[in-house]
């Protein structure tokens, strides 16, 4: 499935649309940029990749003050689970920190997770999180394993540039590889 972006704010409708349309196994490709004035729910078992990361840009509209610009349905969802395998690649993320605050660029929550050649910046809180928690504060019952983060440059978070938020020791066996932190507000890698 392709998204093309016209760079107006309908462009969030329009990518979330296309998403809740989606069938499991599609391969949803993202072109262009975008302004975001609503998080990007992602669902599970789909791949979500842009042209490159300067090919595709998603930048947070200001004054959203989203809670995260791109998100896993499980945590949006407050599941009791962490939700279907999901694929991210070749794109930028800008939280734009510069005009909101308290945004978290991607949280995702499933297990059997690939996050590869991204760039993250600018975001006003995390620049990737990765938990168990959701976004009203349910914790998984079980473990969100098996996760694969790989040739991402986050750079400006306003908090932590690769935060693993677990409260219930339910994030593990996940790989970190040849990736980048610059200028986080806080830590570049916490995991807590």
């Amino acid at each position: 499935m392709n998204v093309t972006c016209t760079n107006t704010i309908a462009d969030a409708v329009k990518l979330n649309t296309t998403i809740k349309n989606s069938r499991s196994a599609d391969q949803i490709q993202i072109h262009g940029t975008r302004p975001l004035n609503a998080t990007v729910v992602l669902l599970g078992d789909r791949s979500y990749e842009g042209d490159s990361r300067t090919g595709t840009v998603l930048r947070q509209a200001s004054g959203s003050n989203l809670p995260a610009l791109l998100a896993s349905d499980s945590w949006n969802g407050d599941w009791t689970y962490a939700g279907d395998p999901i694929r991210i690649a070749q794109l930028t993320l800008d939280g734009n920190s510069s005009a909101n605050s308290s945004t978290n660029a991607l949280v995702i929550r499933p297990w059997l997770r690939v996050i590869e050649d991204l760039q993250v910046e600018n975001a006003p809180a995390d620049g990737i999180q990765i938990t168990s928690v959701s976004k009203n504060g349910v914790g998984l019952q079980g473990s969100e394993v098996n996760g694969h983060v790989s040739n991402v440059f986050v750079t400006n978070s306003g908090s932590v540039g690769i935060h693993v938020v677990d409260p219930g020791n339910s994030v593990t066996d996940w790989s970190l590889l040849d990736s980048w932190v610059a200028y986080p507000g806080q830590s570049a890698i916490y995991m807590g």
